[in-house]
């Protein structure tokens, strides 16, 4: 990867969005919380945090969306359950903003943002307290094939770009038949063939 990066502190005219594909991981992470019976516990992790809301409890990575904008989309460090895009400030949080090399092309950097994205979220998957993380998979394979990434056969060996329920379970140290029995009951059995 190849991201410059520099530490900024927002101001009030700071707009600061998710990347989309951190929004679809960062909801992934949440409805996995609830659909393991976890509401009692963000709630209780978000309750006992308010009197350090002063304290640097988040550091979030995000890109600019062009130069001479005060706006910002984050990239990572959203991955977890006491992130709230809406209570970030600059008393709560540590801000890095990663930018485009000047002989780095657009579509490599896009895809560098992608690769990062991912890793954050590997990263921050492997110490979460999910009680049913396979109810994740399908939504998490489908979206490792909408964006792309080398991360998936780099991390697996297997020469697949997308992550598949069996290394999904490998990244989580876990039975795939154990992911399989905590996915939701909505979604097709056909697709664990692949």
């Amino acid at each position: 990867m190849n991201l410059a990066s520099k530490t900024i502190i927002p101001n009030s005219k700071t707009v600061i969005k998710f990347h989309p594909l951190a929004q679809s991981l960062y909801t992934l992470i949440n409805e996995a919380y609830v659909f393991g019976g976890q509401q009692d516990f963000l709630a209780d992790v978000t309750a006992r945090l308010q009197p350090h809301r002063g304290l640097p409890i988040n550091n979030i990575s995000m890109i600019s969306q062009g130069s001479g904008t005060n706006t910002y989309r984050v990239i990572g460090g959203c991955f977890n359950p006491i992130f709230d895009i809406n209570s970030i400030n600059a008393n709560n949080t540590l801000f890095h903003s990663y930018s485009q090399p000047k002989k780095s092309s657009r579509a490599a950097f896009e895809q560098d943002v992608i690769d990062f994205i991912y890793l954050d979220f590997i990263r921050s998957i492997s110490v979460l307290s999910l009680r049913k993380p396979g109810a994740i998979e399908p939504q998490l394979r489908m979206l490792s094939k909408e964006y792309k990434s080398d991360i998936w056969s780099a991390l697996f060996d297997r020469g697949k770009n997308y992550l598949r329920q069996i290394d999904f379970a490998n990244l989580l140290d876990t039975e795939r038949d154990t992911i399989s029995k905590q996915r939701k009951p909505s979604v097709n059995k056909k697709s664990n063939s692949d």
